[in-house]
């Protein structure tokens, strides 16, 4: 609110911020708030924005975010796609002009609370080379899936297309300590161990070659030149109204309701065959056994609860000294 957004925009931002931490994903948590301050201090992301329908079919539609926070407009859209999958069996909204949104999952798990499986797919600044090729010029693009189950914990997963995000690759620079093999080029196309390359311009690779690549490509697709942003978001966000520097990130929100296929109860059951199955494939010795996508963050979030959401000290260090920036109150230290 400091920064200018509403009590109910600055309430949606920490709470997704907030359930990117409780979930042990720290890359996607508090740590980025003083990016969301430094952005509307700079007038690159809008304190108000006009989150408003561009089109409206009865299963699709479109809605342009203004430039404002990823996550108000990302909330909109999921909330959007499940009113029209329960009309229609499946809906699927479009966001333009739209920014960073934090933890595809939130959006995801929300449509799967609602009985939905939830698919969401964004752009991402361009940090990715493509398979044989150099230089930023595809972004890692993220998706994620969630899907209900009854009792066990949703059956979430969320993924960005490169081998290792760029923050991994900053922090390896920042402890001085180099990172594997394949998963960096530097700024000339030679492959490099030394994350500082990454800083000077080099790039990230797709996980799994050209397997990933294909996916990141598809991704923009869908995110990118369906919904008018990618390569073209400076110039659609030029042609809505958007402020400079605003507006360049496009995502899909896609709910299919299960109930339209087959009662959710049945569903829930052969959710729970599914699972069954893939624990009892366990491997005799293994220490962990098999972790169905979401345990993990899921088991996070629960201890989250008891004990209270882990910060890194140098996250709360930048909290610290934001809000003595903003002349509000620090963050307790600790935990939250």
């Amino acid at each position: 609110m400091a920064g200018g957004l509403s009590e109910a925009d600055a309430r949606d931002v920490a709470a997704v911020l907030v359930f990117a931490d409780k979930r042990g994903i720290a890359s996607h948590g508090c740590a980025t708030l003083p990016g969301y301050v430094h952005h509307l201090a700079a007038g690159t992301l809008n304190p108000r924005p006009d989150v408003h329908l561009v089109s409206d079919a009865r299963a699709c539609a479109v809605i342009d975010g203004d430039g404002g926070p990823g996550a108000v407009t990302a909330l909109r859209c999921a909330r959007l796609a499940v009113e029209k999958a329960k009309a229609s069996g499946i809906g699927c909204v479009a966001a333009r002009n739209s920014t960073h949104f934090g933890a595809g999952g939130y959006y995801a798990l929300l449509m799967a609370q609602a009985g939905m499986i939830g698919e969401v797919i964004s752009t991402a600044p361009p940090v990715m080379a493509p398979t044989g090729g150099q230089g930023r010029v595809l972004g890692n693009n993220p998706y994620a899936v969630a899907v209900p189950t009854r009792d066990d914990p949703a059956l979430v997963f969320d993924m960005a297309t490169s081998v290792a995000a760029g923050r991994k690759v900053i922090g390896s620079a920042a402890a001085g300590q180099p990172v594997p093999d394949g998963w960096l080029l530097d700024a000339l196309g030679n492959p490099s161990t030394d994350p500082g390359d990454f800083l000077r311009g080099g790039a990230l690779l797709p996980f799994g070659g050209h397997k990933g690549f294909g996916l990141a490509l598809v991704f923009e697709v869908f995110a990118g030149i369906l919904t008018g942003t990618g390569p073209d978001g400076e110039a659609m966000g030029k042609a809505t109204g958007a402020a400079p520097g605003q507006g360049g990130t496009g995502h899909i929100f896609r709910a299919t309701d299960v109930a339209a296929f087959m009662p959710l109860d049945a569903f829930h059951d052969r959710m729970a065959g599914l699972r069954g199955r893939m624990k009892a494939a366990n491997r005799p010795g293994a220490a962990a056994g098999v972790i169905l996508p979401g345990e993990r963050a899921h088991a996070e979030a629960e201890r989250s609860d008891r004990l209270g959401v882990p910060l890194a000290q140098e996250t709360l260090d930048a909290l610290t000294g934001m809000a003595s920036a903003l002349g509000i109150a620090p963050p307790g230290a600790g935990a939250i």
